[in-house]
């Protein structure tokens, strides 16, 4: 008995501190400080404070105005001869990798000085030179404030503590904020290509969710609130639309110009447009879909998928293709990949269509072909 007794006692010391220490590393998966920082953003992205810093030529830099960029983020102080002279040489090297993204205001480099008192504009502005910097795309900058810094230090997990010489001991990192204003990842000081694989997944996103995904969500919608109209209103787009042929071409025609590359430009750079896509695509996409669809015969709905097919086919190969970028706002491999997607897409949608024919069951309307 005394064994039996000594082994359940045991078990329970084993379970229960086996819990213990899994509730202390997050599921034994950090074991440091720094490790449950890096979880926990990754779990859950932290907001960045909308402070002002003060930048190298003595300008007013809200991190507000950088909202809709990617950011990779450092903290520093100039003096510092160690962590942040080698970091300032990878962000210059950062510099040249993102020059497309920061040509784009897709990207850009931040270096914040936690030590404001020695670090003014002209120590910034050398550190930049030093770094050798190319100027566009990455700011040095300090906060005035010391409420600002606190803010800053605790939202990034930064910290300091003065070494006792004159300098600091810090927890170096590069950290990665989203076009949200969120610190989504904490990466390595030594790691610049792990930053630089996060930031262009980010990037090269971008196109193709804005054209395979947010434009179909919107032109959804406005299907779906096709039947709240008022029936004296369904019945006058009824009286307009006979076969749905008119409602199909306003879509078509709708959704060719949200393909150009134009048209996505300026949907980024003019709140004005980006309004009219997200009340045009719904009215003018989406419920003219709504209202045509079950109307169009057999003929009207034929020329209609193969001219959506036809359509993904040439816009997939101009963005494929073309051998520069032909959106300022995108990069191009990012416009490659849309190229590929829609090609995939033509090519799904060719295969099912041809299925269809063959094997399946066509509504056309009143009457099923099989």
């Amino acid at each position: 008995m005394p064994a039996l007794r000594t082994l359940l006692a045991s078990l329970l010391i084993l379970a229960a501190g086996s819990a213990t220490l899994a509730a202390a590393t997050d599921g034994f998966r950090a074991f440091t400080s720094e490790a449950a920082r890096r979880l926990a953003v990754a779990e859950q992205p932290r907001p960045v404070p909308a402070v002002v810093l003060q930048g190298s030529g003595g300008e007013a830099l809200p991190l507000a105005a950088l909202r809709g960029r990617w950011l990779l983020v450092n903290f520093f102080y100039t003096r510092c001869p160690t962590y942040c002279s080698i970091q300032g040489s990878e962000f210059a090297r950062l510099q040249d990798e993102l020059a497309d993204a920061i040509a784009a205001r897709q990207a850009a480099l931040l270096s914040i000085s936690f030590d404001p008192a020695h670090d003014e504009p002209r120590e910034l502005a050398a550190y930049l030179e030093r770094s050798r910097s190319r100027g566009e795309g990455w700011f040095a900058a300090r906060p005035t404030d010391a409420a600002d810094l606190r803010a800053l230090k605790q939202a990034f997990g930064v910290t300091v503590i003065a070494d006792g010489l004159g300098g600091f001991e810090h927890n170096a990192a590069i950290l990665v904020v989203d076009p949200a204003g969120r610190l989504v990842s904490v990466i390595d000081w030594d790691a610049p290509e792990d930053a630089l694989r996060v930031l262009r997944q980010g990037l090269e996103a971008a196109m193709s969710l804005q054209m395979l995904v947010q434009i179909p969500l919107l032109a959804l919608a406005g299907w779906w609130l096709l039947p709240l109209l008022p029936r004296r209103a369904l019945d006058a787009i009824a009286d307009w639309n006979r076969s749905g042929i008119s409602g199909l071409l306003l879509a078509t025609l709708v959704a060719m110009v949200w393909m150009l590359p134009r048209s996505m430009d300026a949907a980024i750079e003019s709140f004005a447009v980006e309004v009219l896509k997200f009340t045009s695509v719904p009215l003018l996409i989406g419920m003219a879909l709504a209202a045509s669809w079950p109307r169009a015969g057999f003929v009207v709905r034929g020329v209609f998928l193969v001219e959506a097919i036809a359509t993904a086919f040439r816009v997939g190969w101009l963005y494929e293709a073309a051998p520069q970028r032909l959106c300022t706002n995108y990069l191009l491999g990012d416009q490659q990949l849309l190229g590929r997607l829609l090609f995939a897409l033509g090519a799904v949608t060719s295969l099912w269509l041809v299925g269809r024919l063959v094997w399946g069951r066509i509504d056309v309307g009143e009457r099923m072909l099989r």
